[in-house]
């Protein structure tokens, strides 16, 4: 028995290392409703590995387009290409909205200049990020059932000035014109008056 000791220490040695690796705390796997990264984990991705998380609470509310001191959606003259709708995609449509209008005196930049976790890389959520925060909504801590701005845009040959809302109530996705023009289109049934609505950043984790 004393001469297999040896061998029986190492193997054991061996399998402890091993099992440490597996769970090695440089690759944790997370869930939704977890306070890290500054915020409240909202969405992962397939490996749980990699997500967004949200600011803890919103960085303004009831705010409405016209606000003097904070406006919601300066984006005239912004290509719409160049604001996306797809996840993981709010931080590229807020350095573009941030480029054209400057780091103060918009909600993009409310998101941006907001500190949570001593980061500075939070933005305006697209509209398909603030749908993956509506569905988990049950996990993240004083959300507004109320609309959020989103940092999608929409554009069309004769209504090209369109801010994505999404109402936080009905988790319904709706389009509001910024501005009209000459080529406007009345038949459009989805116009109506922008509304007062609410910002919470994001960021990528």
């Amino acid at each position: 028995m004393k001469k297999h000791f040896p061998l029986l220490f190492i193997a054991l040695t061996v399998f402890i290392l091993n099992s440490c690796k597996k769970n090695d705390s440089s690759n944790p796997q997370y869930k939704i409703g977890d306070v890290a990264f500054g915020g409240i984990i909202f969405y992962l991705d397939a490996d749980n590995s990699h997500g967004l998380v949200c600011s803890i609470s919103d960085q303004s509310t009831n705010v409405t387009f016209s606000d003097a001191v904070v406006n919601p959606w300066p984006y005239w003259g912004i290509n719409r290409n160049f604001l996306d709708s797809t996840i993981e995609r709010g931080g590229a449509s807020t350095d573009t909205i941030l480029n054209k209008y400057g780091t103060s005196g918009n909600i993009a930049a409310s998101c941006r200049n907001y500190r949570g976790g001593g980061h500075n890389d939070w933005y305006l959520p697209t509209i398909d990020e603030l749908r993956q925060l509506y569905k988990n909504r049950t996990y993240v801590s004083q959300l507004s059932t109320g609309v959020y701005w989103s940092s999608t845009s929409f554009g069309y040959s004769n209504v090209p000035y369109t801010v994505r809302v999404l109402n936080f109530n009905t988790g319904q996705a709706i389009t509001y014109f910024t501005q009209m023009n000459s080529g406007y289109n009345s038949s459009i049934s989805w116009w109506s008056p922008l509304p007062t609505a609410n910002t919470r950043a994001v960021r990528k984790f």
